[in-house]
């Protein structure tokens, strides 16, 4: 099941953001981009800092693409950012949303869950560098998803590069490790995996609800 042009205003700073039904779900079809604790523009400084609860040593407004890719969010703080009525998606709401776009899942190493063509279903059409290396094909959103290629943080920087790579939050996390959606450039697969994400990664957030 797939509709789209949908649209929620979130009380709290008057954003309006595109929402897209998939499956059994209802999903942001933008990057969350409320200005809260725990969250980090891309163009910032220091993420680390966010995580101690102190003030960002930056201004808001340095990444002036905000409106585009959204904000980072660390884990932590992931869930109270999202808008009363919605929630930050856990790992049975990703599978439900591969599922829906026809994906089959492949297990992994480290209990990594690779969903074929996933990637290829969500990403947006435009913004992805191409990779000469790892050829993929060329994404048509046909589910209006519209996975940008946002970047993501790390506790020491930014490591994944606009054009190359964006990284989703799951709700499921313990002992410092948390799930996330990993889509990159050079694949047309959707991981979903802890491998390697701990609470100091800063990722993208897709608020999700049941229909």
């Amino acid at each position: 099941v797939f509709m789209k042009d949908s649209y929620f205003t979130d009380p709290r700073d008057g954003e309006t953001y595109r929402t897209v039904k998939i499956g059994n779900r209802i999903w942001f079809a933008e990057n969350l981009r409320h200005k809260c604790e725990g969250a980090q523009a891309y163009a910032g400084g220091m993420g680390y800092l966010c995580l101690n609860g102190e003030t960002p040593p930056y201004d808001w407004n340095c990444d002036p693409n905000v409106k585009k890719y959204g904000l980072c969010y660390y884990w932590k703080f992931a869930e109270a950012a999202v808008p009363k009525g919605w929630r930050l998606p856990n790992n049975d709401d990703w599978r439900d949303l591969f599922n829906a776009v026809g994906a089959k899942c492949e297990m992994g190493e480290h209990g990594a869950e690779t969903y074929l063509g996933a990637a290829l279903a969500l990403k947006s059409k435009d913004d992805w560098e191409e990779d000469e290396l790892f050829p993929v094909g060329k994404s048509a959103d046909a589910f209006n998803f519209t996975a940008y290629p946002a970047g993501c943080m790390e506790e020491f920087g930014f490591c994944g590069a606009r054009g190359r790579h964006t990284r989703f939050w799951s709700s499921v996390g313990q002992n410092k490790w948390a799930y996330r959606v990993r889509l990159d450039n050079f694949y047309d697969d959707a991981v979903l995996d802890r491998f390697w994400n701990d609470f100091s990664c800063a990722n993208s957030i897709r608020c999700v609800k049941d229909c």
